[in-house]
């Protein structure tokens, strides 16, 4: 016996299931059914007097793939909460024979069902909040970026993520060009570089923010695959006409925010102009889209078409008819329609203008007919 629990069982309670540790042994387990069983055991955050009368529905009897253990006295019971206890998941998949994976997402749903969220997040909401991961992540990476340039302003590169890494592997200048030898380009930028040297403080700051900034990256990537997926399953011949690219899919999201999730009632023409800033426009958010990117004639011709296509779509999917069928067939209309006028514009040749006036006003020359 242990001295931390004087011999008697540790009760530990998870969100899969109930251990019992007896001399840092698990001699008993019991898996819990179902979330929802779990939860009516935890809603009311008195667990071990929960559990408790959990067990004793069981009849004192816990079956496990260990020895049956029985609990005529629960006395002898203490929750983890009285005891140091440190459990991994990999321990709790091991004593409830589950993987690591199904543990990590019961806990998952536990934790979303006991947070009392109740409504799935819409598209508006999600791309609210990828527009605001956006707008923070570009302002914040432009103050380091100025900032770090007092430092070492030789490190340019056009993509946000790579300059941020390139500062997390620098960090001091100085020191950089000290311990590294594998990099000579980047060694000889930082050995010949006009910035000012910057203190560890300074530094550790600049670090700091950095790592926050990527951190909130991949929280915006995390957000953004939920909102694909949700567009995808929600709105499946949406999805299919503008969800091939990500400026297509967040233009569509746009056009939802704009019109407050009420494309499914609104025609054609004034999706079109939905989103435009001049009261006499031919496009609206729709001009951002990757199909009037690709037409070089008759944008208006494509927009116009591409408003009724979203229009079709939302009421559509509004009555849940098919599963992307008429969105991948409007996709492709449109894509041959803009080939359509991409080749009319390329076959016809341009000619100057002294070689129209010669065409047009080509003289036939005057025959003198003898007598």
């Amino acid at each position: 016996m242990t001295e931390a629990n004087n011999g008697k069982t540790i009760l530990i309670e998870t969100s899969v299931g109930i251990l019992l540790r007896n001399n840092d042994k698990f001699v008993g387990a019991q898996r819990f059914e179902s979330i929802e069983e779990a939860y009516e055991l935890y809603k009311n955050q008195k667990m071990s007097e929960s559990v408790s009368e959990f067990i004793k529905s069981q009849k004192c009897k816990i079956f496990t793939k260990f020895k049956p253990v029985y609990l005529n006295d629960m006395d002898h019971l203490i929750a983890d909460k009285a005891v140091d206890t440190k459990v991994t998941d990999i321990e709790i998949a091991e004593a409830l024979e589950m993987t690591t994976e199904e543990v990590l997402h019961m806990t998952q749903i536990l934790a979303h069902k006991m947070s009392g969220v109740t409504k799935r997040p819409d598209v508006v909401e999600l791309y609210k909040l990828v527009e605001t991961f956006d707008k923070d992540i570009n302002k914040r990476t432009m103050r380091i970026k100025e900032w770090y340039a007092l430092h070492f302003p030789e490190l340019t590169t056009d993509d946000c993520t790579e300059y941020l890494m390139c500062l997390l592997k620098i960090r001091n200048r100085e020191e950089f060009v000290k311990n590294n030898t594998g990099e000579p380009e980047l060694v000889n930028l930082a050995k010949n570089s006009m910035g000012r040297p910057f203190g560890a403080e300074e530094i550790e700051h600049i670090v700091f923010d950095t790592e926050n900034i990527l951190k909130d990256i991949q929280n915006r990537k995390d957000v953004y695959d939920l909102l694909n997926e949700t567009v995808k399953n929600d709105y499946p011949n949406l999805y299919e006409l503008m969800g091939q690219t990500n400026n297509d899919l967040l233009t569509l999201c746009r056009l939802f925010s704009i019109s407050n999730s009420t494309l499914h009632k609104m025609t054609g023409p004034a999706i079109q102009v939905l989103g435009s800033k001049k009261d006499k426009s031919k496009y609206g958010a729709i001009f951002n889209t990757s199909y009037l990117a690709r037409s070089k004639v008759d944008q208006g011709k494509i927009s116009r078409m591409l408003g009724n296509k979203i229009s079709l779509c939302a009421k559509i999917d509004e009555e849940k008819m098919e599963n992307g069928k008429y969105g991948s067939s409007f996709r492709e209309a449109i894509n041959a329609k803009i080939d359509e006028l991409n080749g009319l514009k390329q076959s016809k040749k341009k000619i100057s203008v002294s070689e129209f006036t010669k065409k047009v006003y080509k003289k036939s020359p005057v025959e003198f007919v003898k007598k």
